[in-house]
């Protein structure tokens, strides 16, 4: 009976035991709770991204190693030239060859130093001699006419011997042998080569054109033609022969003038 009075006498000023564990389990459930809260609210701090650094450029393969530029070679050390002509271009010299007068006139105005205005002057002066072959078959003569003959497709007859009566020939014949041209030349017109014993002597024949198989033989050639208006034919120094122009006859009598 005691013992049940103290126990009803006990729950109105002490708490059980039950009781006050209870009330603690839930003030620690909401310490807990509300830690959870402010956790939840405040995120842990993360590590700063670090930066991205861009990738730098694979190196460039190798090139060629550069070529040492080499200095311009420096010219050799030669004579002075003074840029006046080679030759002498004067009257006299031209007289001097036997060259018509014609062409030593040609040069009365001219700069004996201007090798170029020297050529053209005398182009200009033989150019009318240059001028077509006549039309028709010739008969090409002259003790030296063989040496062109081959390079103008043409037969050299046998002066012996009677020649065929149509075509143009050849035949190597000098003055002595006139009548043998007067029975075969035909219809031919003469083609007179200059140069060889007895050549002179067929001038007589009335030739129309006149060619030359030695460069000593253009003065000659150049005479007969501006003095009798033959037509200045082939150069037969050539291998072929090359027909007569005005700059290459102008050329051919310049390597005849002396030097400087």
């Amino acid at each position: 009976m005691t013992l049940r009075a103290a126990s009803a006498g006990g729950q109105g000023s002490t708490p059980a035991p039950q009781t006050a564990v209870r009330a603690a389990v839930a003030a620690a459930a909401a310490r807990v709770g509300a830690a959870s809260v402010d956790a939840a609210a405040s995120p842990e701090p993360t590590a700063a991204a670090s930066p991205r650094v861009a990738a730098e450029p694979a190196p460039a393969p190798p090139g060629p190693a550069p070529v040492a530029r080499q200095p311009a070679p420096t010219p050799a050390a030669g004579p002075a030239t003074s840029g006046r002509a080679a030759v002498r271009w004067q009257p006299a010299a031209l007289t001097a060859l036997g060259l018509p007068d014609l062409l030593a006139d040609a040069l009365a105005g001219s700069d004996p130093d201007d090798d170029l205005g020297c050529l053209a002057a005398l182009g200009s002066a033989v150019a009318p001699l240059c001028r077509p072959l006549p039309a028709g078959e010739a008969l090409l003569v002259g003790p030296r006419a063989g040496s062109l003959a081959g390079g103008l497709g043409l037969p050299v007859v046998n002066h012996k011997g009677p020649a065929p009566p149509e075509g143009a020939i050849a035949a190597e014949v000098g003055g002595s042998r006139r009548d043998w041209i007067a029975w075969n030349r035909g219809r031919r017109w003469i083609h007179l080569v200059v140069g060889g014993r007895g050549w002179e002597a067929l001038c007589d024949e009335d030739p129309l054109a006149v060619s030359w198989s030695r460069p000593e033989d253009l003065p000659v050639a150049l005479s007969l033609a501006a003095e009798h208006g033959l037509v200045l034919g082939y150069d037969g120094s050539k291998a072929p022969p090359r027909r007569a122009g005005a700059l290459d006859v102008a050329i051919a009598v310049r390597d005849l003038l002396p030097r400087r």
